[in-house]
């Protein structure tokens, strides 16, 4: 009997979401270290959707991991919550998606190849990401934690009247009130020192600002909400 080499038996191996994300986190921890004032998320929550990566510094970019044993059934929903908040998305996915990428992915998005080689994941750039010309305020507004909503509305002199206000009146003041841009810096900002250890547990309950809910519901809910927001025109 003629045992195959151990490099080829796992060079053929279906990639998992967990070997591309480990070889996706450090890629990007290379090319954005801490010095560059650059933060890494996993399970980033966004309207909808949770992205399976964010990268906070001038820009919020988000990336979408598709491993050989996923689906692409998710992915239209997804996209709807990403192309509201994020400024560039890239798609990182298995070589068995390429090629067969469905057609409601945004001609701005970026696509990353992924293949096993050895024991680790080599990527190949199939399409650069551009800027995202459908950023939505109301959606970006709703990345804010109560407190770090009502900390910009006070820097920006906008906080008259919503004193013990509901998060939701200080998005929507939020969105009314700050030009997009001005808007998308702020949450960045907040998103960059955020402590850690609250974000894990807001994930598994509520603060007073957000009703308890199982996960499915809130993305659900959100992701109705997002749907009757788009318009055939990009919101600047």
């Amino acid at each position: 009997m003629v045992r195959r080499p151990i490099k080829r038996l796992r060079s053929s191996r279906l990639l998992r979401d967990l070997d591309i994300r480990l070889s996706l986190r450090a890629h990007l921890r290379r090319r954005y270290p801490k010095a560059s004032h650059t933060r890494i998320i996993e399970e980033f929550s966004c309207i909808g959707a949770r992205a399976d990566i964010a990268v906070v510094n001038g820009r919020l970019l988000g990336f979408e991991i598709k491993s050989a044993r996923d689906s692409l059934e998710r992915l239209e929903s997804q996209v709807v919550g990403y192309n509201a908040v994020f400024d560039r998305v890239t798609l990182v996915a298995d070589k068995k998606h390429i090629g067969r990428l469905p057609d409601y992915i945004p001609d701005w998005w970026g696509i990353l190849e992924a293949r096993a080689r050895g024991d680790s994941v080599a990527f190949r750039l199939v399409r650069e990401s551009t800027d995202n010309p459908r950023r939505n305020r109301k959606a970006l507004a709703k990345l804010l934690w109560r407190r770090e909503a009502w900390h910009v509305l006070r820097i920006h002199g906008l906080r008259d009247g919503l004193h013990g206000a509901p998060a939701t009146r200080l998005w929507k003041k939020l969105a009314s009130r700050l030009p997009l841009e001005i808007l998308a810096r702020e949450v960045r900002q907040a998103l960059k020192v955020r402590d850690d250890s609250e974000s894990a547990r807001r994930r598994t309950q509520s603060d007073g600002s957000f009703p308890i809910e199982s996960t499915a519901a809130h993305y659900q809910k959100n992701l109705s909400w997002l749907l009757s927001l788009q318009s055939p025109r990009p919101q600047r």
